[in-house]
């Protein structure tokens, strides 16, 4: 299986490890990648918030599924592409103009992850502090 990625940047922390991932489980399955940087001459990829105007139908006989991974490109390329006959996956950005089905990154179970692994896999326990009363004493004394 051969699978046309489509990305605004190839570089950094976030696009980098999401071509790490996407290389690495395609190649598990003795696919490859066909990369293409969809972001405009001269626009950092932190600046591309909408879609460019890409519209080059690369490789298009060459691969049998399409990742296409935040704004890379319009909806209207996208749905070209199904037209086409292409299977269409979205990352990390849902699209208004194009419905298919999206992997999205897991902020809450991140944080979960990130919190786990710093105090470790222990319980966090609460307690309710009505033990202190409601006395001006404790007030005063910041208890």
């Amino acid at each position: 299986m051969t699978v046309l990625v489509l990305a605004p940047s190839a570089g950094g922390y976030y696009f980098g490890e999401l071509l790490a991932g996407l290389t690495r489980e395609v190649a598990g399955e003795d696919g490859r990648l066909f990369l293409v940087q969809t972001l405009e001459v001269g626009t950092r990829s932190d600046e591309a918030s909408e879609p460019g105007d890409f519209t080059t139908p690369i490789a298009w006989s060459k691969v049998d599924a399409v990742v296409s991974i935040t704004t890379a490109v319009r909806g209207s390329y996208l749905q070209r592409l199904r037209d086409a006959g292409k299977p269409v996956v979205l990352a990390s950005t849902r699209m208004p103009d194009f419905d298919a089905p999206v992997a999205l990154p897991d902020n809450h179970g991140g944080a979960f992850a990130a919190v786990e692994h710093l105090i470790g896999p222990r319980p966090i326990r609460t307690h309710p502090m009505t033990h202190l009363g409601n006395t001006p004493s404790n007030h005063q004394n910041g208890t």
